[in-house]
């Protein structure tokens, strides 16, 4: 999978996957010329960036290995953190841009839809995830009505 391939720092075979996941712009209804902008600026966007997520994924792992040390070194740790949260914002910033770019390509009305649908996007990710998180409730979907059943027979 995509995602699992980018963990291991390999660079996707496409962006395609990812984006579909994340936004769906099909009510957008984009003229014959803006599809084609759009999708030239998709296509190197992540090209753009991966230099960037394979860095930001090699510190993490080398933070890993500093957390699994016997004696954990705190200011080695520390100095990792603070170059993974440039890195962060590097990446962050290139979002940004991105989305300036392509802001650039729409028209009024889609502007209005376009940031709507980047509010709604950014409004799922404010919130934390249920106490299991969501594999976990694939993985044992049981569970659930378990854990609601204990905590109804509580409130009795």
């Amino acid at each position: 999978d995509v995602y699992k391939r980018q963990r291991e720092g390999q660079k996707p075979p496409h962006n395609r996957v990812v984006q579909q996941k994340r936004f769906s712009f099909k009510r957008m209804r984009f003229t014959p010329d803006q599809r084609v902008r759009l999708r030239e600026m998709r296509k190197k966007f992540p090209q753009s960036i991966w230099p960037l997520r394979k860095k930001l994924a090699e510190e993490r792992r080398a933070l890993g290995k500093l957390l699994m040390e016997e004696k954990p070194d705190t200011i080695r740790i520390d100095e990792r953190l603070h170059r993974i949260g440039e890195l962060q914002t590097k990446m962050e910033k290139e979002v940004v841009f991105q989305m300036l770019k392509e802001r650039n390509v729409l028209n009024p009305e889609q502007r209005k839809q376009f940031f709507r649908i980047m509010e709604k996007h950014l409004d799922k990710n404010l919130h934390p995830p249920p106490s299991g998180g969501r594999l976990d409730r694939e993985k044992y979907p049981g569970r659930i009505r378990e854990f609601k059943n204990q905590n109804k027979n509580r409130k009795e």
